[in-house]
């Protein structure tokens, strides 16, 4: 006979009311606002205090002004791409991240940009739902926002430059097409200016513009060959010193009086610094901030492109890790979300360590995690994976308290079959499935009969 079997109607009323109370606690805690909604339907069905505290209101003129509707709560300018980005990650995940303006209806329809964050599960009742945490983001937003308006600026600023087409002295180049010959501002070691002669018969573009950058610019220079216009172009191309340099070419061509082009002048400027610097950004953007790999996003697109290549080149040697984090919800609740964090980025700095620089990794989800080992065999994919469930066997103390986690591995192999990265994640996915239902702290390979 259970325990709670000798318990009166009023001592079981007061444990429901003390546990309903400290889920309300625990939810109205969550930094940003927690809801949930139907997936076939889209209407709410769980609204958290902290969910109406962004938008100032209480529950019922929540669902008043919405209709109802998660749908409805997005900024209509936001909806379409919104809805295509959760189809298309729910696709392969079974959460999703996001962002999107709402309106606060409540506040003169301020505009408000929540991070959102969502894991689709399947209730008693059978019927799916998503369950989602949002925060909100509007000052981050705003601060980048700035300083895409800074960089805008700052861009417009460096191309004040005006072309003069009658005082070729303040041309930093100067190509007379009639005379094959390019004149350029600079001046070699000699002290003298610089020019290329035989230009177009020697065709010495190719011979100083990076051979990933030759034909953008020869479209703009045949172009700028045949009529009159005014242009510009990001390339890479050698210095005096033989080194390949970022310039941005800022150029005009000229004709005569019978619409003949004569000459295409312009200028050039070093962008080396600036292009680092946006490559620098770009890179960040991928990342996932926690643990600096790859994000969900980047890690599905840079297999996805590396695959397409071994595709097309017949390459087969490729192996997908999916991966798990055995008992990770049991140190959050023991040890503290703040320690959770600090397991994740050292199951990141494992997996980094574990795999070849060229192999790709990303975090694919909260504890969940994704590596294409590339140019690989069975018998190295297997040592791997067995050295992954090694090193991951790991306890973490706090306060007294202990949680050990281990981590469940699903592999799948690039074939005819599974030579993209749906078929090749579906597999994956299964397998590690497989190994979970193994009693977790392995890894089982796709096709395998274990």
């Amino acid at each position: 006979m259970r325990k709670t079997d000798h318990l009166s109607y009023d001592e079981l009323q007061a444990r429901y009311e003390e546990a309903y109370t400290m889920l309300m606690t625990l939810l109205d805690n969550i930094p940003g606002g927690v809801f949930s909604y139907f997936a076939e339907t889209g209407k709410f069905d769980f609204v958290g205090d902290g969910l109406l505290s962004i938008f100032h209101c209480d529950e019922d003129t929540f669902r008043e002004h919405f209709y109802d509707s998660f749908e409805l709560m997005i900024l209509k300018a936001d909806r379409k791409n919104t809805k295509e980005q959760l189809e298309e990650q729910i696709r392969f995940f079974d959460s999703a991240e996001l962002t999107y303006r709402v309106q606060d209806f409540m506040n003169e329809g301020q505009i408000i940009w929540l991070n959102h964050r969502a894991r689709l599960l399947r209730g008693s009742d059978g019927k799916e739902r998503y369950i989602v945490v949002v925060s909100d983001i509007t000052d981050q937003r705003l601060i980048q926002d700035e300083v895409q308006r800074m960089n805008k600026m700052l861009y417009i600023e460096t191309e004040r430059y005006k072309l003069i087409e009658a005082v070729i002295e303040e041309t930093q180049f100067d190509f007379d097409v009639r005379a094959d010959k390019v004149m350029y501002s600079i001046r070699n070691n000699a002290g003298e200016p610089q020019e290329i002669e035989q230009f177009m018969q020697n065709n010495q573009a190719r011979h100083i513009v990076h051979p990933e950058d030759y034909n953008r610019v020869n479209v703009h220079l045949v172009k700028a060959l045949l009529e009159p216009i005014k242009s510009e172009v990001d390339y890479r191309s050698k210095n005096l010193t033989g080194e390949y340099v970022w310039y941005r070419m800022t150029y005009a061509s000229l004709a005569d009086e019978n619409g003949v082009i004569t000459r295409v002048v312009g200028i050039m400027k070093d962008i080396t610094d600036e292009h680092a610097a946006q490559e620098a950004i770009n890179q960040e953007l991928k990342l996932d901030q926690m643990t600096g790999i790859l994000n969900k996003m980047s890690t599905q697109e840079a297999i996805e492109e590396y695959l397409t290549i071994c595709h097309a080149e017949q390459k087969s040697k490729q192996a997908l890790f999916a991966l798990d984090t055995d008992n990770f919800k049991a140190v959050n609740d023991t040890l503290g979300h703040q320690f959770g964090d600090d397991v994740i980025r050292f199951v990141a700095k494992t997996l980094r360590g574990a795999f070849k620089e060229s192999d790709i990794v990303g975090r694919t989800g909260g504890d969940e995690f994704m590596v294409l080992m590339k140019n690989t065999s069975p018998a190295v994919v297997e040592e791997r994976a067995h050295e992954l469930n090694r090193l991951m066997t790991r306890t973490f103390t706090k306060d007294g308290k202990a949680v050990s986690i281990t981590c469940s591995i699903g592999i799948a192999y690039f074939s005819a079959e599974a030579a993209h990265y749906a078929e090749m994640f579906a597999r994956a996915d299964q397998a590690l499935y497989c190994a979970k239902e193994s009693g977790k702290n392995c890894f089982r390979i796709y096709g395998d009969k274990q």
